[in-house]
């Protein structure tokens, strides 16, 4: 067991030479390039609020590497993740009722009116409206993987396929295309978190004008998988922002694609089985089988997983013991290590409920969604 993981004093995780400093520390602005970096570099001297200072502005976030951006822990980073988050909700909140309103006519066509104005529906119509937002969002974002991953060397098995992940490693440069990806996703990433809380709680106040809550219960919205749900959302979070302090985006693009294309399917198959679309709804449900195979169990563990395990490993080997890559490393890549083994455990957890849900699928001919289902018995009772 390589000694980072023991209790030993002198070599262990917890040992005194692997306490790098925090947020605030030197260590997090290694390669970092500040705006008055950028402008001393470039001989400027514009005003605050002139259209010199704009378009410096603009060349340091759009078109520089390593900006004060590029670490979503830094005061920059954390308000980009703010901005852009709000950003997100300000646009659900006009795009998701004009999306419920498109599934209130679909479903009318295919389960009747009767069924659309059942009070005991209106829940699933308002899933259908945010699950048009999440299909169109994964969607548009695997597309700028595509894009983004078609010329990246660690998805080149010619250049030397995921050895690049480690190359320089942690002083890579993080390119603004890179920052400005990592944004969006840990802003999305965000901004579902705080959903899955919205819908899955409801606060109850003795009168309107009271502050705090007798109680909080369990809303009719919340999701049957809400522990694992939010147990993923959590360490997804958690991987989001570490990994940007680490210098290690490069390993967090490659797990966000992996969840994205699959995402797509999941979206698909949950929008089709809403409409009734049977014959859809079965080969939405196989491709989102095919992609979670491929994608989820086996990309992530034995692709990415098995190159921070073995390919940094016999990287960081060859460098000094007391040296400052050596300590960083042996510092924070464990903490990903164990993140990064818990999202393989949910996907796995998961994939079971597929198994069951295609069980039914081939005995009954429907479609049970089992994590939107009334499945979590605590539901009903107080959450405290």
């Amino acid at each position: 067991m390589p000694s980072f993981l023991t209790g030993d004093a002198e070599n262990g995780w917890f040992a005194e030479k692997y306490q790098v400093s925090g947020i605030g520390g030197e260590m997090y602005r290694a390669g970092i390039v500040t705006f008055e970096d950028f402008q001393r570099k470039q001989g400027l001297e514009v005003t605050p609020g002139s259209g010199d200072w704009f378009k410096a502005l603009y060349t340091y976030f759009i078109k520089t590497d390593n900006t004060s951006l590029s670490n979503l822990l830094s005061p920059q980073g954390l308000c980009a993740v703010f901005c852009l988050a709000l950003l997100i909700r300000i646009f659900k909140s006009f795009a998701i009722p004009t999306f419920q309103s498109m599934g209130r006519e679909l479903a009318r066509n295919a389960h009747g009116e009767a069924w659309v104005n059942d009070d005991n529906n209106q829940v699933r119509l308002v899933k259908f409206g945010e699950q048009i937002w999440r299909l169109l969002y994964h969607s548009a974002i695997s597309l700028v993987g595509v894009y983004f991953f078609m010329t990246a060397p660690w998805w080149n098995k010619e250049k030397g396929f995921t050895n690049n992940l480690w190359v320089d490693f942690p002083g890579d440069p993080v390119p603004p295309a890179l920052t400005w990806y990592y944004l969006l996703q840990a802003s999305y990433n965000v901004d579902a978190m705080m959903h899955l809380l919205e819908i899955s709680f409801e606060f109850k106040y003795p009168n309107r004008n009271s502050f705090l809550p007798t109680s909080i219960g369990w809303a009719k919205t919340v999701r049957s998988d809400f522990p694992e749900m939010m147990v993923h959302h959590i360490a997804t979070n958690a991987l989001v922002f570490l990994s940007s302090f680490v210098r290690q985006t490069k390993v967090g693009s490659m797990v966000f694609w992996m969840h994205d294309i699959s995402d797509v399917t999941v979206d698909m198959a949950k929008m089709a089985n809403f409409l009734k679309w049977h014959y859809t709804t079965a080969s939405c449900f196989f491709l989102l089988c095919a992609t979670w195979i491929a994608t989820r169990l086996y990309v992530l563990p034995f692709v990415i997983w098995k190159s921070i395990y073995t390919e940094s490993l016999a990287l960081i080997a060859d460098k000094e013991k007391d040296s400052h890559d050596y300590i960083y490393f042996y510092a924070y890549v464990p903490l990903f290590m164990i993140l990064l083994a818990i999202l393989i455990l949910l996907h796995l957890l998961w994939f079971g409920m597929f198994i069951k849900m295609a069980q039914v699928l081939l005995t009954k001919g429907e479609c049970k969604d089992l994590s939107e289902s009334n499945g979590l018995k605590a539901k009903k009772t107080k959450a405290s």
